[in-house]
């Protein structure tokens, strides 16, 4: 959900973000960067005004989508969330699990682990996790694609 605004930007202006995401491909520098630049509104700041208005969600959902790649910067009430998904969402990148598009991604934000309490031995715990849990995940999609 905190990539909805990618979604969004796609039900939009189709054609447009189409264009726009071929030509950041091969730039080093962060997606949402482009996208503020370019439509003057990023993926994150899309996609929580879209959750906001369109569905029922607590504001922590929301602010965790504007800031997830800005940890620090929401309110200090809803940070632990920001950063959970800041996380997750560089978990992710990390293992090549991506929204699809190709572009540049940022590693960790340093400090998240710390101010959630987690160690370098608990993210290693956490990436193995989420490595187990992709390869049964593959072992049960092979399942239902050969019965």
């Amino acid at each position: 959900m905190h990539d909805i605004g990618i979604m969004v930007f796609c039900y939009l202006i189709p054609d447009e973000y189409i264009d726009f995401l071929r030509s950041v491909q091969d730039e080093e520098v962060p997606l949402q960067v482009r996208e503020y630049k370019e439509f003057g509104i990023d993926h994150p700041e899309l996609g929580a005004v879209f959750i906001k208005k369109w569905w029922q969600v607590d504001d922590h959902i929301s602010q965790a989508v504007r800031y997830h790649h800005f940890p620090f910067v929401g309110l200090e009430s809803d940070k632990r969330c920001e950063q959970m998904v800041h996380i997750a969402n560089s978990i992710c990148s990390t293992q090549g699990i991506t929204n699809g598009i190709d572009s540049y991604n940022e590693a960790f934000k340093e400090g998240a682990w710390e101010e959630l309490g987690l160690s370098l031995t608990d993210v290693e715990n956490i990436l193995q996790d989420v490595n187990t849990s992709l390869d049964q995940a593959k072992e049960l999609m092979n399942l239902s694609v050969h019965k």
